[in-house]
């Protein structure tokens, strides 16, 4: 049922003619949000090593 919410709001994201549910609003919300912090968190680990190896090179 959530997948389907999901791929319902990426097919129905420009279409301003009626409601979404709620399932079909937070889904993507909180699916969006997991994504953004893992995302956040490997881009911090990748980029805090190659900081502090230029920093120590430096």
């Amino acid at each position: 049922m959530m997948i389907k919410a999901y791929r319902n709001f990426w097919h129905n994201i420009f279409n301003f003619s009626g409601t979404a549910t709620r399932l079909e609003f937070f889904t993507p919300l909180i699916f969006n949000f997991g994504l953004a912090i893992i995302f956040a968190w490997i881009i911090g680990l990748t980029a805090g090593s190659v900081l502090g190896q230029f920093v120590k090179s430096v």
